[in-house]
């Protein structure tokens, strides 16, 4: 799966999103520079920690949608 700017969606962040359609549709919606800050959240941390941090960030994601409503 490939972000708005070409950019590779790390694989656990991908799955999760799949898994969350809400946060995938909120995703979809963000600007790609907005995208690129939740990819590196989950690419920018270790392999151990990203079953921690993923679910984080797809919270962090579904706020941005309740801030940003039009999206």
């Amino acid at each position: 799966m490939n972000a708005k700017n070409g950019h590779t969606i790390p694989v656990p962040l991908s799955r999760a999103l799949e898994k969350n359609k809400k946060a995938a549709a909120v995703f979809g919606s963000m600007r790609p520079s907005c995208q690129q800050k939740y990819i590196d959240r989950v690419k920018n941390v270790q392999a151990g920690e990203r079953k921690t941090k993923t679910p984080k960030v797809i919270n962090s994601i579904l706020e941005y949608g309740s801030r940003h409503p039009a999206h």
